[in-house]
This record gives C-alpha cells, sequence and structure tokens, in this order.
C-alpha cells in the first residue's frame, strides 16, 4: 500500500511548466509553493540536472511528469519517460495521457506502462486522466502494480467548471483501482469562459498535485 512517498498520503505535488525564463521561474517560486504545503515539484521534459538540483536546494522532492502523447504510439511514449527519467535520474514519472480516446485507453495504458515497467519495474509512476474515465482504465494493472498509481483531474474542459472530489475518486474506486492508488489534480482557478477565477487550494481534501505554478501565481498565491 502507498506509504509516505511521493504518491502516498501527505503528499502535495506541483508542476513546473517550462518557459524561456525557467530556471529563473523555479528558482523564485519552489520557496513560495513550500510555504503552501507543497512537497514534491514536477518537473517538464526540458528540465536539466540544474533544475533538479534547484528543486533539492528547496528540500522539495523532484519528479517528472510528461506531456500527452498527442498521438505518439503507446510503446514509444512510454520508452520516452524512460529516456527522460533516465536523462535526469528521477525516480517518479507521471503520465499525462488526458488525450486518449476512451475506446483506447486501456489499452494504451498498459503498453505505456509495460514499456516502462521493461527498462524500470520499480519506477513510481502515476498515469494522469481527466474525469469519469474509471470504465475505460485497466483496474486489474493498477491493483497488480504496486507502484502505479492514478491521478484525476478536478476540473472539466479548459478548466471551465470544477468537479466534486469525492464524486471522481468514486468512480475508480467504483471500477476496481484501490482507494489508495487515487489521487486528485487541483486546478488552481476555474471559470476560463468569463467567469470568476477560483481558487483550488482551499479545498484541497485528497492527496495529488496542482496544475500549475502559473496559475497560482494568477491567482495570487505567488509574486
Amino acid at each position: 500500500m502507498p506509504g509516505p512517498h511521493v504518491f502516498g498520503d501527505g503528499r502535495l505535488g506541483c508542476w513546473f511548466t517550462s518557459s524561456p525564463n525557467f530556471a529563473d521561474k523555479l528558482r523564485h517560486r519552489l520557496p513560495l509553493v513550500k510555504t503552501l504545503g507543497v512537497s514534491d515539484a514536477f518537473l517538464p521534459r526540458e528540465a536539466t540536472l540544474a533544475d533538479k538540483q534547484l528543486v533539492r536546494d528547496a528540500e522539495l522532492f523532484a519528479a517528472l511528469y510528461e506531456t500527452p502523447p498527442a498521438g505518439m504510439a503507446a510503446k514509444a511514449y512510454g520508452e520516452q519517460a524512460v529516456a527522460d527519467c533516465n536523462r535526469l535520474s528521477l525516480g517518479a514519472c507521471e503520465l499525462n495521457i488526458e488525450d486518449v480516446a476512451d475506446d483506447k485507453l486501456a489499452a494504451f495504458v498498459r503498453a505505456a506502462v509495460h514499456a516502462v515497467r521493461a527498462a524500470k519495474p520499480a519506477l513510481r509512476l502515476r498515469v494522469n486522466v481527466v474525469p469519469f474515465k474509471g470504465t475505460f482504465l485497466p483496474a486489474d494493472l493498477f491493483a497488480s502494480d504496486a507502484q502505479l498509481y492514478v491521478i484525476v483531474q478536478n476540473y472539466l474542459g479548459n478548466m471551465d467548471a470544477r468537479v466534486a472530489c469525492d464524486e471522481i475518486v468514486r468512480d475508480l474506486v467504483d471500477h476496481g483501482i484501490p482507494w489508495p492508488k487515487v489521487s486528485v489534480m487541483y486546478g488552481a482557478h476555474v471559470g476560463d469562459r468569463g467567469g470568476p477565477r477560483v481558487p483550488a487550494l482551499p479545498q484541497i481534501r485528497w492527496r495529488g498535485s496542482i496544475y500549475q505554478d502559473d496559475l497560482l501565481a494568477d491567482a495570487g498565491y505567488l509574486g
């Protein structure tokens, strides 16, 4: 069962997105997100070993996130994640597969995870999906792989609306994914289509991550 590690209880991550001034942004924001209770910094593929060191200097855990496959084959996507983890020497990775069609989702997850496990049997691995995909995920894989987790976004579309955490967690658990394996991906605000920006931090109830540091800045949490 998950314990006190990057995907376990008592953990809160934050995604840091790449930008031309990424290192400067990372250096400035790491101490700020730590004051919010963030324990883990998820870095993009473009991150460097120097960026990882900045995370460690801030006494946060460094992990990797892969952007959506955008048509890439599952095996190649999994192999890309392995290569990125090896290059940065990271022990945890998140696969964002929000753009895979429902009828292909289970097969894609199996193939991508298999590609990762062929090279890294013990890598902490988490799959990121949009809400209400429980029926389309291979629940047996999450139940049998001790180091495989799932995180579900608590928003719809381009953060147009928030979804209740209890509902999206229950959807996965009801379809056979063990609840200790489930986390929540929090949007830092919602209401993109003319509605008010609603910060997410006061509503955090489950382990998981915040998407992302730029949105935290927009919501007024970071300078």
